[in-house]
């Protein structure tokens, strides 16, 4: 599962060298990008997106609570609306 982050701040941006970090939002769009883990972390209250290596996972949805992850050899999809779960592991 994933953990949204509640933000408080109010057009706050942050970047720096070393891990490559950038953070910015305005209380309705966030967006978190770096190297490293080369995560990257983007919405707008009803639309979310995280993608990273390491693990290979991407996760995205917009209300209908969508949730996507693998690792190269393990896809899990699930899903409300239509309550439709797909897990495999390469075959």
């Amino acid at each position: 599962k994933c953990h949204v982050l509640v933000l408080v701040a109010v057009d706050q941006k942050i970047a720096w060298d070393g891990v490559n970090q950038e953070i910015a939002w305005d209380g309705v769009n966030e967006e978190i990008a770096w190297d490293g883990v080369n995560q990257e972390i983007a919405w707008d209250g009803v639309n979310q997106e995280i993608a990273w290596d390491g693990v290979n996972q991407e996760i995205a949805w917009d209300g209908v609570n969508q949730e996507i992850a693998w690792d190269g050899v393990n896809q899990e999809i699930a899903w409300d609306g239509v309550n439709q779960e797909i897990a495999w592991d390469g075959l």
